[in-house]
């Protein structure tokens, strides 16, 4: 890893009925995984006989980026929206931790306190509505701004 990066730790907020989209979009994170310069925590890599709700809270307070994979199925998940989200929130206004969301498909993103924070992408445009290429673009574009965040950190 060059001197000018520090290893950033960035956890992923999905519904599990996304998981198609959490699966492309690391494709384009593994660069970054593999030159040590993020250090990726989803729920899908908790081990075996880890307290997941703890394992989930503790990469919450330690996370330097959130990202949000955000569909109707995130804002329908009760465990997302009364448990991981307020605490991503918190850790925004609290303690500055860098917020990214990913608009997946047409949803409540707009009537939500999320909507105050920048989308990768234009909620109008989610990646539902986009051709393969498009989705991928997305990715890409999503993948700079985390090596962004990565280079700026002190």
């Amino acid at each position: 890893m060059p001197d000018s990066l520090r290893r950033t730790k960035l956890t992923i907020h999905y519904s599990r009925n996304d998981k198609k989209y959490l699966d492309e979009l690391l494709v384009y994170l593994k660069p970054l995984e593999r030159m040590k310069a993020i250090e990726i925590f989803v729920d899908s890599r908790i081990g075996v006989g880890m307290v997941w709700d703890q394992a989930i809270k503790s990469a919450i307070e330690e996370a330097d980026v959130a990202l949000l994979l955000v569909s109707q199925t995130f804002f329908a998940s009760d465990y997302i929206i009364e448990t991981e989200l307020p605490l991503v929130l918190t850790a925004v206004r609290e303690r500055e931790l860098a917020l990214l969301s990913l608009i997946l498909e047409p949803c409540q993103f707009e009537e939500h306190e999320l909507a105050r924070y920048q989308a990768v992408n234009d909620p109008s445009r989610p990646l539902s509505s986009l051709r393969r290429n498009g989705r991928l673009g997305v990715y890409k574009d999503a993948a700079k701004l985390i090596d962004k965040l990565v280079r700026r950190a002190p």
